[in-house]
């Protein structure tokens, strides 16, 4: 407002003195009470936002309503914890992902934040309730969770429940429970994850861990086949199978004293009831088989007789050195089976056979019962003893667990005998993949074929071969395919030759070789023998079928089953789609990030709407320089 000087009369403007007369202009409010009144007023507006942000609660949301308008969107979730924890120690990256009724999410924390809690060891592990705050990503439909700050994170650990295997099952699932038992495998499907199978006088169980445990807490304490150990951890699912995630390192302890895993019981108390149960008796072996595939013994100890079967792994790994000469009292413990109304006892490990200390007496025959010598094994079992059936100790999952000395886990079945006398199995003979059939079970074959499909599982990797004459599927257990020196050549359209033996699993006639050196590459087809496709020509009419693709990784999304890349070739996109276990066997695959040119042979499948490139083996990703 434009203003005169009383004085002179002169235009004076905002001034509160007239710089003509000098005079002071009354009435005039002075701009420095203005200006630090302007900034007086901004504080406390701020101070109020701030007590308003304060004592506002933080919504509260479940994980099936996220979506696509909650980007950016600061909220609070809980959860129970699903997977291990995944740390980076070089970018200082941890994630985890968490679960509640209505969906999952995977929380992510950053370089300082994340440092912050693996010092002050507050990491969830599977089967924690937590509470989280942070800010929601959500990138084509797959919604993350970040955390940066220290108070944002609140973690509810239950106590464990000591229970018996058996009392584990699918309705425990992340559960935490507290077992005790004997280790009876020790496994490394690959490097970087391990897993024991635990057993006690209910049933057996697998624990696992990996690299991610043992860089947050440390080695767990090393054990080894026969010891006796307690185990905590959360129940989870592969494939609907329990297994046991340990909760850290500390959670696997070794016992001093041994956990039984059968109660010793007379012989003639043994039913058919029992079949498939784990038992435990003392006896005189009172004859001996020797079969093509191991030896039949019968054991005597004065209430009934029972056949002892060892197979020839199970021989290799020691149990030869045990003496089955008539007379000799053996400690046995082993799963009850039946072969042709015959009860026999099938022990699982060389350390299941014991020479007993000393002869045990007889027990005392019922009155009026006429003393009768003990039975040999030409008054109990035929002329010609056909190789026995060992049902599996549990129900099987696929993919099927074989232990390190290749004892088989699948049911082995009589092998064919057209003699009346004992014969013995072909060698080797060489037969066409259509051939192969159930008459020749127990058999070790010989086949060549090419590769016309593969599945992965973590427990080893499938291979259909065909040679004209019909498909034929070849199991090799993960301790034969990283044997392999060649492995990264084993995959659809190369030419191989296996020998093994015939066995049979849920119907299906496999070839199960014993190790590398029953494998050889006989012809090879790789990824860069393919010309790769320009995404932009990959249409509907490509599902199902194998195709070479070739780009950039612009994007990466891991979600609950694996890794989703989108590739880029400069015509196209498409989703590199790597399971969890395809994944892991990825020569390199810390390499596998923004920026990074890829080649991959796989499946093409499709999506809701969008199609997808599907490696079925590791080996079929190829890092570009």
């Amino acid at each position: 407002m434009v203003t005169q000087c009383p004085s002179c009369g002169r235009l004076v403007g905002t001034r509160a003195l007239c710089t003509h007369c000098g005079a002071r202009v009354r009435g005039r409010l002075s701009m420095r009470i203005v200006r630090c009144g302007s900034i007086a007023l901004a504080v406390l507006g701020l101070v109020a936002l701030w007590l308003a942000a304060r004592n506002t609660d933080v919504p509260m949301v479940h994980l099936g309503d996220v979506g696509g308008m909650m980007d950016w969107a600061y909220v609070a979730v809980e959860g129970i914890v699903t997977r291990y924890p995944s740390y980076d120690e070089q970018s200082g990256t941890l994630g985890f992902w968490i679960e509640d009724h209505t969906g999952e999410i995977r929380v992510v924390a950053y370089r300082d934040q994340s440092r912050e809690w693996v010092a002050a060891r507050k990491v969830p592990v599977v089967g924690d309730r937590v509470a989280v705050r942070g800010t929601l990503r959500v990138r084509e439909g797959f919604p993350s969770l970040v955390c940066d700050a220290s108070g944002d994170l609140t973690i509810e650990r239950a106590l464990p429940t000591a229970l018996s295997i058996d009392q584990v099952g699918t309705e425990r699932e992340y559960q935490k429970v507290l077992l005790h038992g004997q280790v009876r495998k020790v496994r490394m499907p690959y490097p970087g994850f391990w897993l024991l199978t635990i057993r006690d006088g209910s049933g057996e169980i697998s624990v696992v861990y990996g690299a991610d445990l043992v860089r947050l807490s440390g080695e767990p304490t090393t054990v080894v086949v026969g010891d006796s150990v307690r185990v905590q951890g959360a129940v989870t699912l592969y494939e609907g199978v329990p297994q046991i995630a340990l909760d850290d390192a500390d959670s696997l302890h070794r016992l001093s004293e041994e956990i039984p895993i059968a109660a010793a019981r007379p012989i003639g108390e043994i039913r058919r009831s029992d079949v498939g149960t784990m038992a435990r008796f003392t006896g005189a072996v009172t004859g001996v088989q020797r079969m093509s595939a191991g030896v039949k013994a019968v054991l005597d100890d004065g209430t009934g007789t029972i056949a002892l079967v060892l197979w020839e792994d199970l021989l290799a790994d020691g149990a030869d050195r045990i003496d089955l000469a008539e007379g000799t009292w053996l400690d046995v413990q082993g799963v009850v089976a039946e072969y042709r109304g015959e009860l026999e006892v099938i022990p699982e490990l060389a350390l299941d056979v014991r020479m007993s200390p000393a002869r045990l007496p007889s027990p005392v025959e019922p009155i009026g019962a006429e003393a009768t010598d003990p039975p040999t094994i030409q008054a109990s079992t035929p002329t010609q003893v056909p190789t026995p059936t060992s049902p599996p100790t549990s129900t099987p999952a696929p993919p099927p667990t074989v232990t390190p000395t290749m004892l088989p886990t699948y049911t082995p079945t009589p092998a064919p005998t057209a003699a009346p006398t004992p014969s013995p199995t072909p060698s080797v003979p060489r037969l066409s993949t259509g051939e192969v059939s159930a008459d020749h079970l127990g058999w070790r074959v010989s086949v060549q074929g090419q590769i016309v499909d593969v599945a992965a599982f973590s427990e080893g990797v499938q291979f259909y071969l065909d040679d004209s004459s019909g498909p034929l599927v070849v199991w090799m257990v993960q301790e034969v395919y990283v044997g392999l020196p060649n492995a990264q050549h084993w995959i659809v359209g190369s030419t191989v030759r296996v020998a093994g033996t015939v066995q049979e699993y849920k119907g299906k006639i496999e070839v199960v070789p014993g190790d590398a050196g029953d494998a050889a590459l006989v012809a090879t087809m790789t990824p860069e023998q393919d010309g790769a496709v320009p995404l932009a020509d990959l249409t509907a009419q490509h599902v199902d079928r194998w195709v070479v693709v070739e780009g950039t990784i612009v994007e990466v999304e891991p979600f609950s089953k694996g890794y989703m890349y989108t590739l880029d070739d400069g015509s196209g996109r498409i989703t590199l789609l790597l399971w969890q276990d395809v994944h892991e066997s990825v020569p390199e695959k810390e390499r596998l990030a923004l920026g990074i040119k890829v080649r991959a042979r796989g499946v093409v499948g499709e999506y809701n709407g969008e199609l997808e490139i599907v490696p079925r083996l590791g080996v079929e990703v190829v890092i570009r320089p």
